[in-house]
């Protein structure tokens, strides 16, 4: 059976977004600053689905140490962890505010106060490293975001 004209569009147009989705994701670079590697995963996150979806997602997976990405498994576990209960608030979250806690030549932590859809207010430690080998040449990468604590407020 011979597929349709439109069948063949269809499957073309899915294969050339996906290709234009992986080039609009940031990749991590060791000219960012760390700061900017938390901020461009949370500013991601509170557009999820901007401009595809789960986009929000995969930039933060692309911010993924080696050795998160080791500890979570590949992609689709990662997914389906964000959306579950611990990280749920960051997914089209509000605002949010980070503050620089420790810096030093290959390490940073931040804590970060996320305001969810639903007017929460969240707190999570983001944990960076530099990390090496794979081309990615001493780029700042998430290894840890910890499980949200209420931050003792609601707006």
């Amino acid at each position: 059976m011979r597929p349709s004209i439109l069948s063949v569009f269809v499957m073309a147009w899915v294969a050339l977004a996906s290709v234009v989705l992986a080039q609009d994701l940031i990749q991590p670079d060791a000219k960012m600053s760390p700061e900017d590697v938390v901020r461009t995963q949370l500013d991601a996150l509170q557009a999820n689905d901007t401009p595809s979806r789960n986009a929000g997602i995969r930039q933060v997976w692309e911010f993924a140490h080696p050795v998160n990405r080791r500890m979570t498994g590949p992609y689709d576990n990662f997914a389906v962890m964000m959306k579950g209960p611990f990280y749920n608030a960051l997914i089209n979250h509000s605002s949010h505010a980070i503050k620089p806690l420790e810096r030093t030549g290959m390490a940073a932590a931040f804590d970060v106060d996320v305001t969810s859809a639903t007017g929460l207010v969240l707190r999570y430690r983001w944990v960076l490293e530099r990390a090496f080998g794979g081309g990615l040449d001493g780029a700042w990468m998430t290894v840890s975001v910890s499980i949200a604590q209420p931050n003792g407020r609601e707006i």
